[in-house]
């Protein structure tokens, strides 16, 4: 998690950051159902996360909508970005 977030800017406490605990809860989620996880349906997952509480609080309680959508941009910037094709 923390080398994908660094990818868009982000220095990710494993224990504090909301984007860390996002996007390891929604691995792990999909690990437990024996999914595959690419980016694009990481990134689907993260504006509309499978789960729906992360700790005692609701996703949205946790980690809001509006602000997910900035971690959703720029992940979707890594499959966008030309530097990244292929």
């Amino acid at each position: 998690m923390s080398a994908l977030l660094e990818l868009v800017g982000i220095e990710a406490d494993p224990i504090r950051s909301r984007e860390h605990i996002l996007l390891s809860n929604t691995f792990e989620y999909f690990w437990r159902q024996g999914q595959d996880l690419d980016l694009a349906r990481l990134i689907t997952s993260v504006q509309s996360p499978p789960m729906k509480q992360l700790g005692v609080f609701n996703v949205d309680t946790f980690f809001p909508e509006k602000e997910r959508f900035k971690l959703v941009i720029d992940l979707n910037n890594i499959i966008a970005a030309p530097s990244f094709s292929g």
